[in-house]
């Protein structure tokens, strides 16, 4: 089992990886990914680790080192959250520092996508945590892309990441921006 507390071989990993990529003036947008889900509306599939001590860990690291977004898996469905802090009071319980939920203009705080749609054998919800902007019990796959905008915005250096949620339908399921 890999070890990923604080002072272990994958927490400094983790911790100079996100230090470099906030540090280097080239890199607009940190995005990690991540095998298990650790906020979402379902609980009906075990997870590797408790959602406790990973978000103890590592959401403090992400929000220091401004990372924009999290990709996360395991739970075969698709969940996204509005965008989130930690909550060092309960940890299970972030705290949503927006609600709008398609356009976010330099949001507080990170946005976790759940995108287990590949193929396994779907989970449903019960119910909805407060802080899942969306959910989508179906197939399908999360389109990511960087756009720079029109030449005003090339002048100030902003782009825009722009997700889009494809439906194996080929409806769009769920469409965001983070700006």
């Amino acid at each position: 089992e890999l070890r990923f507390e604080e002072g272990s071989i994958q927490y400094n990993f983790v911790t100079n990886d996100l230090a470099r990529a906030a540090a280097d003036p080239e890199i607009d947008w940190i995005i990690v990914a991540h095998p298990t889900q650790q906020y979402a509306s379902t609980k009906n599939h075990p997870l590797f680790h408790p959602v406790g001590d990973w978000v103890e860990t590592y959401h403090p690291l992400f929000e220091k080192y401004g990372v924009d977004l999290i990709l996360q898996g395991n739970q075969h469905n698709y969940q996204r959250t509005y965008p989130i802090k930690y909550n060092s009071d309960d940890p299970d319980y972030p705290i949503t520092t927006e609600r709008n939920t398609e356009e976010y203009f330099h949001p507080q705080g990170q946005v976790f996508a759940t995108v287990g749609t590949g193929g396994a054998r779907l989970h449903s919800f019960e119910g909805k945590a407060p802080y899942i902007a969306t959910k989508y019990t179906g197939y399908g796959i999360l389109n990511l892309s960087i756009i720079n905008g029109d030449d005003e915005a090339a002048k100030t250096g902003v782009t825009t990441l722009m997700a889009q949620f494809y439906g194996n339908d080929g409806r769009i399921r769920d469409n965001f921006t983070i700006e």
